[in-house]
């Protein structure tokens, strides 16, 4: 004999496919705070939660001279913050959108740049704040199309470029881009 519900078991069956389909994927489980490099041996801490925090080139010191914190910046909106690396616990000490040069080699500050640079006709802005009062001083306005890049070591002083002549992407020709609009050719010559 013929089981009635069979036919009614064996739909709802085909239906668990497509509306598995349908569901949500289940979220990334967040990647472990500390593992261990599998071809190093080393020990590698993950020192932030947010998405794009990143930390400063190799070369460019992001440590207080203490070293008991680093700076990070955050693409998401260029503020530049710092972690304490004893307890990993994070701060915004600067908002964005800016520029991190480095932290003093003196001083637990941070220096940066606002607005400007070298790609933009509009001159920047050399700025420090220090980390542990959030005190904040303009050192410099710069001349349009220069960069700082670094302080020495004393933090008397800073060093950057300066663009002579057309600024790459800007040059003439390129109209609501920075430059004049390129003249028009002149004619050529008629018959001789």
């Amino acid at each position: 004999m013929k089981n009635p519900a069979l036919p009614l078991c064996l739909g709802l069956l085909a239906l668990l496919p497509a509306r598995a389909q349908n569901a949500a994927p289940a979220p990334a489980p967040a990647p472990p705070k500390s593992w261990i490099d599998p071809d190093t041996g080393h020990r590698v801490i993950r020192l932030s939660d947010d998405p794009g925090t990143a930390s400063l080139y190799f070369n460019d010191n992001g440590y207080t001279p203490d070293g008991k914190e680093m700076i990070f910046t955050r693409t998401s909106d260029g503020a530049i913050g710092v972690i304490d690396l004893r307890t990993y616990r994070n701060r915004i000490v600067v908002p964005g959108p800016v520029r991190a040069i480095c932290v003093g080699h003196k001083t637990n500050t941070v220096f940066y740049l606002k607005g400007g640079g070298f790609r933009s006709a509009a001159p920047a802005e050399l700025w420090s704040t220090n980390l542990d009062t959030g005190e904040s001083r303009k050192l410099a306005t710069l001349p349009p199309r220069a960069s700082v890049d670094t302080v020495n070591a004393d933090e008397t002083a800073a060093a950057g470029t300066y663009t002579v002549g057309e600024m790459p992407g800007r040059g003439a020709g390129r109209r609501g881009r920075g430059g004049p609009a390129a003249p028009e050719p002149a004619a050529p010559p008629q018959g001789t």
